[in-house]
């Protein structure tokens, strides 16, 4: 079995449209200042920086977050209400 077949969640790693890249890239910049978080506090963190605080709004932060993490960007957790390393990936030198 292959770490790509032991994945904690269904969906596929894709690419991102266009008006989720403000997004992501929020994300990551939150990512890039804490060690760890849940993805609550994420996007808690988010709404403290202007997002809407709507349902709308946690589960766009919950789906490009599984993104982020399925696409090896960040190392993003999906289990909700655990604390995790959110440490960006560092690129090999």
């Amino acid at each position: 079995m292959t770490a790509q077949d032991m994945r904690s969640s269904p969906k596929k790693a894709r690419k991102p449209q266009s008006r989720s890249l403000p997004l992501r890239e929020a994300i990551l910049a939150v990512v890039a200042e804490y060690e760890r978080m849940s993805v609550r506090q994420l996007y808690y963190q988010l709404v403290s920086r202007g997002l809407p605080k709507t349902e709308r709004a946690y589960k766009r932060v919950c789906d490009a977050a599984a993104q982020l993490r399925l696409a090896d960007i960040a190392r993003i957790p999906w289990q909700p209400g655990v604390a995790y390393n959110l440490t960006p990936e560092k690129e090999a030198s």
